[in-house]
């Protein structure tokens, strides 16, 4: 009761500019209010396309990773150097394969035998020895071994 009798002792001018002073206050303070929305809602947004560009470097990086090496038999080895007009006589180790027998052996179908076996399955030429005999060009020893 105390604010309606200060209020009615007030001229009717004090009135209005109470009024129009409340009304100013209640403006500011939605403005004041819509400004920090405006705020948090473009601190969020770019929040988010951080979050978006971060995400995309992560899939790039993914995908630049070497892929995981297939495990392959020896059949599929022999099947690859045939595929290559070669006949080797490989053997499992403990890990990977060697020669069993010296071959006699082009070097181009060789080296694009062993680069398919290096990228499809990551099996390297740990020890290699090509030897020219007279006219033949003879494979004396091949290990291959698993990459680390």
């Amino acid at each position: 009761m105390r604010i309606r009798n200060v209020w009615h002792t007030r001229t009717p001018r004090e009135q209005k500019l109470l009024r129009a002073a409340g009304i100013g206050l209640f403006v500011l303070l939605i403005f004041s209010l819509w400004q920090q929305l405006n705020q948090w809602r473009d601190l969020q947004r770019l929040t988010f396309e951080q979050e978006i560009r971060a995400l995309n470097a992560f899939i790039r990086q993914e995908a630049a990773l070497p892929k995981p090496a297939q495990h392959i038999t020896l059949s599929e080895i022999n099947q690859r150097a045939s595929e290559q007009g070669l006949t080797l006589a490989l053997a499992p180790m403990s890990d990977g394969y060697r020669l069993t027998a010296e071959q006699p052996v082009d070097f181009k179908p060789l080296m694009t035998w062993l680069a398919q076996l290096e990228n499809c399955c990551a099996l390297h030429a740990h020890q290699l020895t090509y030897e020219r005999r007279g006219e033949q060009r003879i494979l004396t020893v091949l290990e291959l071994t698993h990459a680390k």
